[in-house]
This record gives C-alpha cells, structure tokens and sequence, in this order.
C-alpha cells in the first residue's frame, strides 16, 4: 500500500509502497541449493488453525518435528505480572514467536546457545528452570557441537562460514563466531570437560569469554558451560505444564490476543511500541536510501517533504527521511541541516510525545551530526526520567528503557558530534564539549575520545593542517585511536 501521512494523503509524487523484507531470504535460497526447503508460518492466525494446517501438510509423510529455539526464552514460566526489575523474567522480550510455536509444534525442543540472548539470562540457572528439567528426567540428549564440528569439520567450516556472513541476528551471530574460534584453536568445550549430565557444572558461568551487551546494551548475555551445547528437551507439552499463568496456553487465541494477554502482564512482546518504532526506522532509512541511489526519488522533495509536512508526517518516516539524506554523504544537504536540527529539537523536548522515539530522535541527531544541539542533549541526559509522555501500562519496562535504551542512544549521538569535530580538526571545541560531558555519561566509547583529542592537540599545530582540516594521514590516525 502507498506510504501516506497522518492526513491520509500520499506523501511523494512518485509512488512508493510499504515492502515486506524477508531477513530469512538469503537463508531459504543457500539451503535450497542443498535440497533443504524451508517453510515461513504465518503467526497472525490463531494456534488452533496453525497446529491443524501443519498435520495437514506433515499427514502420511515420515516426518521428525523438532521445534528449535536460541537462546532458551522458549523455557519462559510466566510466574506472575511484571512490578519491578527483580522479576526473574524481567528482561524477556520476544514471548509470543516462542509460545505460538510450542502449542503448534508437538514433540521435542532442542535449545541452542543458552543464555546467548540474555532474556532469561541467570533465571535459566535457577531451581525451578534448567536444573529441574534434568531432575525430572526431562533431558533426553546433548550435543556437543564442538566435537560434532571437529568431526566434521571440512563441510561444517564452509557452511559456518556462508552462516557467519548471512545471519546477523545477535544469538546466532555470536554463538557460530565464538564455535569457530573454538574448532580454529582446538580448544575443548566445556560439555567435554565437565560430561553431559553434570548439570551444576554446565550451568556455571563461562570465565574465559566475556559476555556481549545486546540490544542497545539493555541487557547481557548469560554465558553458561551449557552454551556450545544443544539442550533436547523431552516434549514441548512439559515446557508448557510450567506456564504459571494458566490464561496463556490458549490454542483459540491468534498473535494479536496472546500479545495483549501477556502486555496485562507487563511483558515486553516482540510487536510493543518500541520495538516497532526501532525497526520501522531502519527500515524506512533503508528504503529512502536505495530510492534516492537509483534516482527513484529526487533529494529535493525528500527535503520538501520533511519541511512542509513537518507536524503531519508520522515520526518513523520523518527520521527516516532526514537520516537517509545524510546516510549518503551528500554535501548538498548540509545547507538543510539547521532546519533538520531545530526540527528534532522540538521533538525531543516535546513532552507529548511518546518516550519510546525519543532514542530515535536522539540517534537521528547524532547521524546528522548537529551540533547545535549538543547542551539539549546533554540536559535530555541530565532529565531522563522527566522525558517524553508514558502512554504504557503501568510497570512496563519503562525503567530500563530510560535507564539503557535512552540514555545509551544519547551517549552515543554525542559521542559521534564530538568525534565528527575531531576528524574535522575543531578539537578544542571538541575538547570543551568533552569536559563538559566526561563525568556524565558511561558508555565505554568514550574513553577513546581523551586519546583521539591528545593526538589531535599533539599534531594540530605542527603543520599538519590543509584548509584548517586535518590531513587524510593524521585523520586516520586519530580515527583508528576512537
């Protein structure tokens, strides 16, 4: 369908149309060269039909079904609502994908890389978790893939390595870079050291990786010995006789109803506000920037559009349309900057606006590179919890958005104005700028600003200057020391 404002109208004189990305993609096209086809469920109906529609297609045919997840937030137990972060399942995010497909799918789960998307994280080690599936007999195998690679390891090392380079999501992404290193260095899992059913052992965190902050550093990966195994749990039922919450396991319930039934319940689901916002951006960013390229869609009514239906454009194509101008290094659209600027200002500090795009707002700044806006980011830093209009229910994950997301997001626009101005020889204001802020913000980059403004100060007066720009030789020395 066209892309139209809040007003209903078309945005561009040229048509351009929502598009469906499928990540999976490249993924059905490389395994279909080896016969392997894959199948994409439709998860908006209601379980029910899922769960029929697949005895249908598997009826008669000599079929193993083994529903496989990454990361274990499959195990989820939904104990009780939301009301602060010392909830055991406080940082679960994504439930609705993983409790759909354990009603469709009967049999056995296999759980890959455990802890790896730091959901569930140190709750998985916890009695009522992990180690009650072993006591009750509910673990029926382990892989250890190390072992199974080296055993394999001509075939399984070029497939590793078209794998590496096609899935960009966080759990798998680092599960088969970290599997590598360990086939590579012939290192020996811990599965191997401490046995298969020695499950205290196998729970205890990794010491000799460190592990990941993910998604925006809301959350860190829970890396226990158990995570360069594969976990097969018995049967799907059994995972689901522990939900606490008996309103959840409902197979007349579709996407749209399981998601509102666990949002009652403060839990953060993969469609939550956010979420969408996040993704909607990227997308849309990617889109302008593929349409301006092949000259589909011309800069100066992109520019238009964001000037004259400012107030009637939704805010993901707003922010889409002003990142895709300077994603491409157009000069051209420099002379629109201020204009762009004062615009996300505006927005920032508009306190009717939803806190969950503020992060967008504050990311665009930092892509746009206005420094003009700096002191009002760093006063958004200073009043975290006064930002933004909180139109979610009570309870729901607004404290680590601001705490992480938010704050996070803010940090790294203003880290990027104060680099951008080193590499562009104006150190000492970059070094104002980073007095101003060192002993405010957390976010590690930072400290490689101090290194990047020492050697800008040590070769900026020794006639290394070109146009008062730093040359190309000193700017990718400074560069690399950020």
């Amino acid at each position: 369908r066209p892309i139209k404002d809040n007003s209903n109208q078309n945005i561009l004189s040229t048509q351009i149309f929502y598009e469906a990305e499928w990540g999976e993609g490249k993924i059905v096209d490389l395994l279909g060269k080896h016969n392997i086809e894959i199948i994409i469920m439709d998860s908006s109906a209601r379980i029910q039909d899922l769960a029929q529609e697949y005895k249908k297609l598997t009826n008669g045919k000599k079929i193993i079904t083994w529903s496989v997840d990454a990361g274990g937030d499959c195990l989820l137990q939904v104990p009780e609502a939301i009301t602060d972060p010392d909830h055991s399942e406080f940082y679960l995010s994504s439930p609705i994908a993983d409790f759909i497909g354990l009603q469709v799918f009967e049999g056995p789960v296999a759980i890959n890389a455990l802890g790896g998307d730091g959901e569930l994280g140190k709750t998985l080690a916890a009695p009522d978790y992990i180690p009650s599936y072993f006591k009750e007999n509910q673990v029926t195998a382990m892989l250890n893939i190390p072992s199974y690679l080296k055993l394999h390891s001509e075939i399984i090392s070029k497939i590793m390595k078209i794998y590496a380079d096609l899935i960009k999501s966080e759990v798998s992404g680092n599960s088969i870079k970290r599997l590598q290193d360990i086939v590579n260095t012939d290192k020996k899992s811990p599965i191997y050291k401490y046995g298969p059913w020695n499950y205290q052992a196998l729970l205890n965190e990794l010491t000799d990786i460190e592990p990941r902050k993910l998604r925006m550093e809301e959350r860190e990966e829970f890396l226990s010995a158990l995570y360069f195994g594969i976990l097969f749990i018995k049967d799907a039922k059994h995972i689901l006789s522990r939900i606490k919450t008996k309103n959840l396991p409902d197979k007349n319930l579709d996407w749209k109803h399981l998601s509102k039934r666990f949002q009652k319940l403060n839990y953060v689901t993969e469609d939550a506000e956010f979420v969408s916002y996040r993704s909607q951006v990227k997308w849309f960013s990617k889109m302008f920037v593929t349409y301006l390229s092949n000259g589909q869609l011309n800069s100066k009514e992109l520019v238009s559009m964001i000037l004259k239906k400012n107030g009637d454009l939704p805010f993901t194509l707003e922010l889409a349309a002003i990142r895709s101008l300077f994603m491409l290094g157009n000069n051209q659209d420099e002379s629109y900057k201020n204009e762009f600027g004062k615009i996300l200002i505006k927005d920032l500090n508009n306190k009717d606006n939803d806190v969950f795009v503020l992060a967008e707002i504050a990311k665009t700044l930092g892509i746009i590179n206005y420094t003009q806006g700096f002191e009002e980011l760093v006063e958004a830093l200073e009043n975290l919890d006064k930002m933004g209009k909180k139109t979610f229910f009570s309870g729901y994950y607004y404290y680590e958005y601001v705490e992480n997301r938010l704050r996070n997001t803010i940090e790294c626009s203003l880290f990027e104005i104060i680099r951008k101005q080193i590499l562009s020889g104006k150190w000492q204001e970059a070094e104002q700028k980073y007095k101003r802020i060192k002993n405010k913000v957390s976010h590690k980059k930072f400290a490689s600003l101090a290194d990047a403004i020492k050697s800008a100060k040590r070769y900026g007066g020794q006639g290394y200057r070109r146009n008062n720009q730093l040359s190309v030789q000193v700017q990718k020395f400074i560069e690399a020391a950020i």
